[in-house]
């Protein structure tokens, strides 16, 4: 199946959905107050609908003051739509059993998801930095973790400028991003990620699922005008540490066959990065003694946190297979929606020993 056509299957269902969720969400919320269905309202419901996918095609065509507005205002009615979705099916199971006055209930529902929604987006202002003490690594280092920066229309240029600050401030030996530094929700520009030369640490970039989706060519010559070492299924040596990455792909024998066909030292410190937390298993039989992924975002909003651990087994924090760490990033940023609900934004320091 070739990428065009994948891409039209993914937007007919996207569309599909997102509009099945607003038809429902929109017109239950405006039932509950007995509004009527007028012309205003269905034009409202249709804007509504459109607005994420209409401000996505805008902001990559006309990258201006406007476009990036009404692109990050369609973002944080998604998140909305998502809570208010979610409330409103607690309230219809708690209707079954016992039935709730329409207005009472239409009015709870509104301060909730207000309130929350406005939580959601405060907490994603905030970035954790998470300690993690390593021992056995073989190797006494600093290593900073950055994965799923999302640099686009709402993470720019003065955000990186911020984290580079804060990633420097920290006096790492190494900075790895493991994948997804590309948002794609705005043009391609060497400026916006100019910031990340800075870096006073020798940097590692892995692709992740969003450097696929956007021009992987435009990707990789940003990538090295920035100094920063881009790894695709190889190994190098960097102050006797070995340091590993594999190109993205979700297939799990893919994933499999490109750790297996890495050539390391077992009996030397090693790190690899994967940006999927996939082939773990065979990452510890072959002898790494880290393995750093992302992708996950921990879920980034609830309920996604529950959907996340059906897809997969590593979602966040520290998992031990064998004598090898794995590490799951939450994510460094948010995709989508600007917000974070059961998660947090985290830069991750590894001290190793």
């Amino acid at each position: 199946m070739n990428r065009i056509l994948q891409i039209i299957i993914f937007l007919i269902v996207f569309l599909s959905v997102y509009f099945l969720l607003n038809y429902y969400t929109f017109f239950r919320i405006l039932g509950l107050f007995e509004i009527k269905k007028t012309y205003l309202v269905y034009s409202i419901f249709i804007s509504l609908s459109l607005s994420y996918i209409i401000s996505s095609i805008l902001v990559r065509t006309f990258h201006n003051f406007f476009t990036r507005s009404l692109y990050t205002l369609s973002s944080v009615y998604m998140g909305i739509l998502i809570f208010a979705f979610s409330t409103l099916l607690i309230f219809e199971i708690i209707n079954i059993f016992y039935k709730v006055d329409p207005n009472i209930a239409g009015i709870i529902i509104l301060v909730f998801v207000s309130i929350i929604s406005l939580y959601s987006l405060l907490n994603s202002l905030n970035t954790d930095i998470v300690a993690i003490d390593l021992e056995g690594f073989g190797k006494e280092m600093k290593i900073v973790q950055l994965s799923d920066v999302h640099v686009g229309t709402m993470k720019n240029s003065k955000y990186l400028t911020e984290l580079v600050s804060k990633v420097n401030d920290l006096k790492p030996d190494i900075v790895l991003i493991t994948g997804d530094l590309v948002d794609g929700s705005g043009p391609l520009h060497y400026e916006s990620y100019q910031p990340l030369e800075n870096l006073e640490s020798k940097t590692f970039f892995i692709h992740g699922n969003h450097e696929t989706y956007e021009n992987l060519v435009g990707v990789e010559n940003i990538i090295e005008k920035l100094n920063i070492t881009l790894l695709k299924n190889e190994v190098v040596q960097y102050k006797d540490v070995q340091i590993a990455g594999i190109e993205f792909t979700e297939r799990k024998e893919i994933v499999k066959e490109s750790i297996e066909n890495l050539n390391i030292i077992s009996s030397k410190s090693s790190v690899l990065m994967t940006h999927v937390p996939l082939g773990y298993e065979e990452a510890s039989k072959k002898g790494f003694n880290l393995m750093l992924s992302g992708h996950t975002h921990n879920g980034q909003i609830y309920p996604f946190n529950l959907l996340v651990r059906i897809a997969f087994k590593h979602i966040k924090g520290q998992y031990f297979v064998d004598e090898m760490m794995h590490y799951v990033s939450p994510g460094t940023s948010t995709w989508g929606p600007p917000m974070r609900l059961g998660s947090r934004n985290e830069i991750t320091v590894f001290n190793t020993k």
